[in-house]
């Protein structure tokens, strides 16, 4: 059995998994990760969008560094708790990265 400690990160893990550079992770995780229909729109206004965002790549980017399913729910629980999740649009129309699908990409991506 591994260890927290020689375990690897999800970035290490997801990047090998879909041979993606490290600067590429977080857009495919968020592109993966949004609500419909900012997961449709993401791709052509990424740019405009990052303000909007910076909650999503922050809690994409602590994603990164996990390398257990309980260091997650810690995560998520944060970024759930978000001062800026409490908008109109983040919180009832619910245009904000989704926890259930970064949770479930967690989960289905193979161990080392």
């Amino acid at each position: 059995m591994s260890t927290a400690s020689t375990r690897s990160s999800f970035l290490e893990r997801y990047c090998h998994f879909y041979s993606i550079t490290e600067d590429a992770y977080p857009p495919h995780v968020l592109k993966r990760c949004l609500h419909a229909p900012l997961r449709w729109f993401f791709p052509v206004f990424r740019a405009a969008l990052t303000d909007y965002l910076e909650p999503d790549i922050i809690c994409v980017r602590a994603a990164a560094r996990l390398t257990g399913r309980r260091e997650l729910e810690g995560e998520l629980a944060e970024f759930s708790y978000h001062p800026r999740n409490r908008s109109f649009w983040r919180g009832p129309l619910k245009q904000r990265l989704s926890t259930h699908r970064l949770r479930r990409l967690f989960r289905e991506l193979p161990a080392d």
